[in-house]
This record gives C-alpha cells, sequence and structure tokens, in this order.
C-alpha cells in the first residue's frame, strides 16, 4: 500500500506502486502551478500609498491677510505654483489618480475677485469678478468636476451673494441673494450632486434645484455623504440660548447630538465607517480660538491650547485622525498637520504660506 499528500496534507493511498507514483507527480506539478498562479496574482496587484494634497497661497509680506497673494497646490511636499505671475487663491483642492483639482480664486484691483479651478494646473473662469466671491468647495466623480462657490451678482439693482455650482463650467445652481450662506461640501450618487452648508445662517442641503433647511439658525452643515437609502450630513446647530451641539442628520432626521459647553465658531466634520469625527472652532475671552477633535461624544484633544490655532479640515485615512490648521501668530502662518493630535510644521512662519484646505488620496504606484 503507497499514499500521496495531496494539497490539505491529507493521505490517498494507492494499490499499485507505479500508480501511486505517478499520481503523486501529477498532484506535485499541479500543487506547484497552484502556489505560482497565486505569487503571480499578488504581484500583479497594484500598490497604492496616501497622497497628500494642500490647496493655499503664498504671501509676500509678513501677513498673511495681504491681498498680494499667489496660489499654490501642494502635492506631499512639491509646492506647485497655479499663479505665478498674477494674484490668486487656492481655496479648496481634490484628487483622484493621478489627477488633482482645484477651486480658488483670481484677485483683481483691490477687492474684485473671480472664481475659477484647475486641473493639473490649467485654469477654468467660473464666475464674473466681484468683490467677496469665494470658492468653498471642489469634488470629481465619473470625469465631471463640481466647484461650489459665492458670487456676489446684481438683481433688482442690488448686489447680493448667490450659492452656486458649476459642472465641468457650466453653472446648476444658483440661489441666493441672502448674506451668511456657503456651499461647504459636495458629494454624488449615481450622477446626481448633493451639497451640505447653510442657507440665511441655517443647516441646508442642496439637491436636484431643491434646498431644505435641515436646522434653524445659526447652524451650520460641514460634511454629506449620500448612498441610494440615505443621505447622511453632520454639523451643528444651537441646543439652547447658549450652548451649541454637534448633530448628525440622516434623510434630515436628527439621528446624533452631542452639547457643548460653548458657542461654536466653525466645525469640520468627517464620517468613517459609522463614527462621526469634528474639529471645532470656539473663541476664548482673550481672542484665540478653542481648537477641539471629537470622535462621536468623546473629546479627543485640544490643538494647541496657548496658541492661536485656526483648523481648515479634518479627514480620517488609513484609521488615523488628520486635521490642518495654521498657527497664527503676529501676522505670519505656520501650517501644521495634526496626525492623532500630534503636531507636524510643514512649513514655518518665515516661508509665507496660509493653506486652506487639504485632501488624502490615494495614487497606484504600480505592482
Amino acid at each position: 500500500m503507497f499514499f500521496a499528500l495531496d494539497k490539505n496534507n491529507r493521505r490517498l493511498f494507492f494499490k499499485h506502486p507505479l500508480l501511486g507514483s505517478f499520481l503523486y507527480i501529477i498532484m506535485s506539478l499541479m500543487l506547484l502551478q497552484s502556489c505560482k498562479k497565486d505569487d503571480d496574482k499578488k504581484l500583479s496587484e497594484p500598490n497604492f500609498t496616501p497622497q497628500f494634497l494642500y490647496a493655499g497661497y503664498s504671501y509676500g509680506s509678513n501677513d498673511f491677510k495681504t491681498n498680494n497673494r499667489r496660489a499654490i497646490v501642494i502635492v506631499n511636499d512639491s509646492i506647485i505654483k497655479l499663479s505665478p505671475n498674477i494674484r490668486a487663491e487656492a481655496q479648496a483642492v481634490y484628487g483622484k489618480g493621478k489627477d488633482v483639482f482645484v477651486a480658488g480664486c483670481r484677485l483683481y484691483g483691490a477687492e474684485n475677485r473671480r472664481i475659477v479651478s484647475w486641473k493639473n494646473g490649467s485654469i477654468r473662469h467660473l464666475s464674473d469678478a466681484q468683490a467677496y466671491n469665494n470658492a468653498t468647495a471642489i469634488y470629481e466623480d465619473q470625469g465631471k468636476v463640481y466647484v461650489a462657490g459665492t458670487s456676489y451678482e446684481t438683481l433688482l439693482n442690488r448686489v447680493g451673494p448667490f450659492q452656486s455650482l458649476w459642472v465641468d463650467g457650466e453653472r446648476r445652481v444658483r440661489q441666493g441673494m441672502l448674506d451668511f450662506s456657503s456651499i461647504n461640501a459636495i458629494t454624488t450618487y449615481k450622477g446626481n450632486y448633493f451639497l451640505a452648508g447653510k442657507f440665511a445662517q441655517a443647516a441646508s442641503i442642496w439637491h436636484n434645484n431643491t434646498t431644505r433647511t435641515i436646522r434653524k439658525a445659526a447652524s451650520n452643515a460641514a460634511y454629506i455623504h449620500a448612498t441610494e437609502a440615505d443621505t447622511i450630513v453632520l454639523g451643528y446647530g444651537p441646543k439652547n440660548s447658549s450652548v451649541d451641539e454637534l448633530i448628525v442628520w440622516k434623510n434630515s432626521k436628527i439621528i446624533f447630538s452631542y452639547p457643548l459647553q460653548e458657542r461654536i465658531q466653525h466645525v469640520f466634520a468627517y464620517m468613517e465607517g459609522k463614527d462621526y469625527y469634528f474639529v471645532t472652532t470656539s473663541a476664548t475671552k482673550a481672542g484665540n480660538f478653542n481648537a477641539k477633535v471629537y470622535k462621536n461624544r468623546t473629546l479627543l484633544y485640544q490643538l494647541a491650547p496657548d496658541k492661536i490655532c485656526k483648523p481648515v479640515g479634518i479627514q480620517v485615512f488609513q484609521g488615523n485622525v488628520y486635521v490642518l490648521s495654521n498657527i497664527l501668530d503676529k501676522g505670519r502662518s505656520t501650517p501644521t498637520l495634526w496626525k492623532n493630535g500630534k503636531a507636524q510644521t510643514l512649513y514655518s512662519a518665515d516661508k509665507n504660506i496660509y493653506l486652506n484646505h487639504f485632501y488624502i488620496s490615494e495614487i497606484e504606484t504600480g505592482a
């Protein structure tokens, strides 16, 4: 009696010695071929690495509030000048694969601003030039580029703000003439856009030319995620006359709230799985900012409590919580990236760089 082992180490018995030896050889070859296919599959799978994108501007004087700005986008640690010879500002960034999408403004004269977008450095003009124009968000899906912004226009002899969405340069949303309004976030589902922000100081969402207020003033929506069944929105609103609360809405109904012992000036938010992340800004009596990071109902940490720290975004990537901020001192900015509460200075104050937004994408680096 002879036996051989299969790939699961089970014994196969054979009465004829030549038959057993022959089958043993065949099975060994089949096992080697199977292992080779597994190895080939592993070798052929692409590798992905994180790509850190930052949008902002460089300034020529020692004051980040100056109008003398040059738009920049930073890919990992490489600074790309979007407007080396014209005054401009990059205000939002998004990445997919090797493509980098940026929204911002070109500056004209003392105050006028024209909303523009860049794709891999190529500029597209979206609005006329008016004072106080701002780009507020950018997104890409299925080859279409979505840009949101506030554009000031004349209606009935009055100049006022319009909340706008451009898709591949064509305006799809134009709603306005009410102050304290902005579109803060964009997402899509099956070619349909979903927007989140505030309209007349009240948290609102836009979808298919319809605007819906989901919280009374003063409130704001900072993040939106859409599926076939649900629309999830993260933001904040008043708990009572004294304090605000962090809020999550599902299909315009509150499913999560967490009251804070302070008034919120601004909030950025992100959702990862079933967890909600917020970075909030509130003012102190000394004129500084309290910048705090929350996960659901847990305060994770406070950012630079002894400094003027202004957060501009939050994202969770590969299990790590990233927050981008500018630390301000005597008119200068120190862009700082926080990873799980630990600060990393991106550029020192003498580099004269201010960052408005960031996004972490994945880029394929080959097999």
